[in-house]
């Protein structure tokens, strides 16, 4: 059965606060010519690599939750050109040297889809979050009962597949 998820106030002020950092992080600044020409992008962006990395990993991850993009197109986040552009510039992440990095591999599917204007708009409606919500759901589900199964199959069978009578390997 499918439980009711429901973010704790506490996480919930926190990603509206990471949403806002995000937000302001997005706008374009004047740059000056001195920031442009010595390369220092703490100086260029006001925070350090190692902070914008954090900041883009944890964004990216938070994709991979329907609620959390339901929560972006209430705000009216993908209504902002700027804010489109950020996800276009985030699908640096699909390559794997960045990709190993995220936890929840469902972030990249929903980064992708999130360059659709169409799913954009369809995380407007709470019936379709929820559905794809429950489909999310359903496939971690299938998956880890698989997972089981082939642990279970492999530790019946040894390395050689021969299996003793009490079904452990010789």
């Amino acid at each position: 059965m499918l439980r009711n998820f429901t973010l704790s106030s506490k996480r919930a002020e926190i990603m509206n606060h990471a949403t806002r950092r995000l937000r302001r992080a997005v706008r374009p600044r004047a740059m000056s010519e001195r920031d442009a020409r010595s390369g220092d992008e703490t100086a260029r962006t006001g925070v350090s690599q190692e902070t914008r990395f954090q900041l883009e990993l944890e964004f990216v991850m938070s994709l991979s939750n329907p609620r959390y993009v339901h929560h972006l197109a209430m705000g009216n986040f993908f209504d902002d050109p700027s804010f489109v552009a950020y996800l276009a510039y985030l699908t640096y992440w699909q390559s794997p040297s960045y990709a190993k990095f995220l936890h929840y591999p469902h972030a990249l599917y929903f980064l992708d889809q999130l360059q659709r204007l169409e799913f954009r708009k369809a995380m407007q409606n709470p019936r379709a979050v929820e559905f794809v919500f429950t489909q999310q759901f359903l496939f971690w589900q299938k998956h880890r009962s698989d997972q089981v199964e082939m642990t279970n199959t492999k530790v019946e069978k040894g390395d050689d597949g021969e299996t003793n009578e009490a079904g452990a390997s010789v």
